[in-house]
């Protein structure tokens, strides 16, 4: 195996086997933190067109396999000549909805420079509720997490890029790069554009990148797993300590469209949050805590001087000789991230909704896309990290932009509950 260094803060040493293929290769993204980030695929020989949503926090991919006033699009198994059936059957509940279908295999026809066959296993859906909706832009889920989270029983559905890793030989690796959705003046009316962005296949691509590359460790190898070590507002820290927040398991999960927070910290978050707002007189208070819309023009809510939050998370140590104080990096979000584009107008005049909440009951904290479409997200499963750097699209985007601060040393602080 060979040894190089990449463009990042921390001048990792990346390891990496001689590989059959050693490319990287991209697949456009469309969509946005409201309804989810998909990517085309083809399935199926001859091959059908469909649409799955990216989801890092799964491992089951699911398509739609029977028709339902719900979607547009099904995959229609009688029409493909290499689909192999199998007896098994997939249960998948998520946080809205469920789905159940049959275990299957058929052909994934790559579209990205590979131009490559792959065989892969997935759910054909045949009963689902509440996950297909008349709103939803997809025909399936494509679950992007590692294999444990892909087993019921004696039931196991090998995930997709596990299996493209497998059959074509590129890097375990994989970046997510989305960026923002916006209206646009219409003739008549505001235009409603999804975001767009880039899955790369097998590695990095540097020319999406604004910045230097942070990294963090994975720690747990489900999700995609990380420690959280502080959280600012407004440069003011929450109060708990780096060891509180190894209690609150931490995951980037692309499924999720906001940024998700246990009860104990959104509470503590939102008081210093809403005292740092100057005017919170056009916002209810249903808009910050139960998803109720607030419609104005961009640069009117941005008057309204919103905090900025920061995120502070572990760097990773790759010093095996000397013990060094810990150290963090930090993503700072811009306002412009947690206030997310519905699609809907209101008196001619574009309407948001607050992407950040408590969910009661929930346990972990979750990077969903508000924060994702800020930055370029590096899933290194070769070196068990996440990588993440500021996106030239969010430069190119907001006016208040994200950054990444940091190295800063972690020091560990006796908190209040």
């Amino acid at each position: 195996q060979g040894t190089w260094y990449d463009s990042s803060i921390t001048n990792i040493p990346i390891y990496h086997h001689v590989l059959q293929n050693d490319h990287t290769y991209l697949d456009r993204v469309k969509g946005s933190a409201q309804v989810g980030f998909t990517i085309a695929i083809w399935l199926g020989t001859p091959p059908q067109k469909l649409r799955v949503i990216l989801d890092t926090g799964s491992s089951y991919c699911g398509i739609m396999a029977a028709p339902s006033p719900d979607v547009k699009r099904y995959f229609q198994m009688n029409r493909s000549l290499t689909l192999e059936t199998t007896n098994q059957h997939i249960d998948s509940l998520y946080v809205k909805g469920y789905w159940r279908g049959r275990l299957v295999s058929d052909i994934l026809h790559l579209h990205v420079g590979l131009h490559q066959r792959v065989r892969i296993q997935f759910a054909a859906i045949t009963k689902q509720k509440n996950f297909f909706t008349k709103s939803t832009r997809f025909d399936g889920i494509l679950g992007l997490a590692y294999p444990g989270l892909s087993v019921q029983g004696h039931v196991h559905e090998n995930p997709v890029f596990n299996e493209i890793v497998q059959q074509t030989g590129i890097r375990d690796i994989f970046t997510l790069t989305y960026c923002s959705s916006k209206m646009k003046n219409g003739v008549l009316a505001y235009q409603y554009q999804t975001g767009d962005g880039y899955m790369t296949l097998g590695g990095i691509d540097y020319n999406l990148l604004a910045g230097p590359i942070f990294y963090t460790p994975i720690v747990r190898k489900l999700y995609y797993q990380f420690q959280l070590t502080n959280i600012l507002v407004d440069g003011q820290s929450i109060g708990f300590s780096p060891t509180l927040y190894m209690h609150f398991p931490a995951l980037v999960d692309s499924g999720t469209s906001v940024l998700r927070f246990p009860p104990l910290i959104f509470k503590r978050l939102m008081a210093i949050f809403l005292r740092s707002v100057k005017d919170r007189s056009a916002f209810s208070h249903g808009f910050f805590y139960h998803g109720h819309l607030a419609c104005m023009q961009q640069s009117q809510l941005l008057r309204h001087q919103f905090p900025i939050i920061r995120l502070s998370i572990r760097l990773a140590s790759f010093n095996q000789t000397n013990v060094q104080t810990p150290q963090q990096f930090t993503l700072v979000l811009s306002p412009q991230q947690y206030f997310v584009l519905n699609g809907k107008e209101r008196d001619g005049k574009p309407c948001f909704h607050f992407g950040i909440s408590g969910v009661a009951g929930a346990y972990g904290i979750i990077l969903g896309d508000v924060v994702m479409k800020g930055f370029s997200v590096t899933f290194d499963r070769v070196n068990s990290v996440l990588g993440f750097a500021v996106s030239k699209c969010a430069e190119r985007f907001y006016s208040v932009r994200p950054a990444i601060d940091g190295p800063q040393s972690i020091y560990f602080k006796r908190s209040n509950w």
